[in-house]
């Protein structure tokens, strides 16, 4: 974890023990935002139904390492449900991403950027090579049940999405994947469904 927070490993271990002396407070938002921790004036209230919904969502794709899809209007409480639910992992099995336009390729080197910790340096590799490194870093951790977390999922370009399904063949049984996103999402996926007849490995395109 240290190289993913972008810090050597004596100082990790010295914040953790709560004995850092320095000015501890720029260290720790260095390791926020490596981590992805996401800071929120909302107050979440777990009693209320979306809540609950979403969170019975990520708990089951967790657990029993399945894939599921929530489409919901913009507004509903999705993103920060999500959020919340990221910063109370305290085991690091959650990982969240909040989509762009990507391309697949994009997505896929910021994934490797949530996940292996850093952009892929030296020799080029191909998307089936990166795919190959998130399904390695997921398969590693199936006893931690890790689960995926991909949020605004509906601004994925088509081959973002193509990427997902190597992704699934290779981490099936290991890795929970939750999409979020909106009713657009669900016109995606659809389309998706309809149209998709090829070989999967012939999906993956920049």
């Amino acid at each position: 974890m240290a190289e993913k927070c972008g810090i050597n490993h004596g100082a990790l271990s010295t914040i953790l023990a709560g004995k850092y002396g320095a000015d501890e407070s720029k260290m720790l938002t260095k390791i926020a935002v490596a981590l992805g921790y996401k800071e929120s004036n909302w107050q979440i209230v777990p009693t209320i139904n979306n809540y609950r919904t979403i969170a019975k969502v990520v708990n089951d794709a967790k657990n029993e390492s399945m894939w599921f899809a929530i489409s919901n209007p913009a507004g509903s409480g999705k993103t920060k449900t999500l959020e919340h639910l990221f910063n109370q992992d305290e085991t690091g099995s959650v990982i969240l991403i909040q989509c762009e336009e990507w391309s697949g390729r994009q997505f896929l080197m910021q994934l490797i950027k949530k996940t292996v910790g850093e952009e892929i340096k030296g020799k080029y590799k191909t998307n089936m090579e990166l795919i190959q490194l998130l399904s390695d870093f997921f398969n590693e951790k199936q006893f931690d049940k890790p689960v995926l977390l991909i949020d605004e999922a509906d601004k994925l370009r088509p081959a973002a999405f193509r990427a997902l399904i190597p992704l699934y063949n290779k981490t099936e049984d290991r890795l929970g994947v939750v999409l979020s996103g909106t009713e657009n999402l669900e016109k995606e996926i659809k389309a998706g469904v309809r149209l998709n007849k090829k070989d999967s490995t012939k999906f993956i395109q920049e």
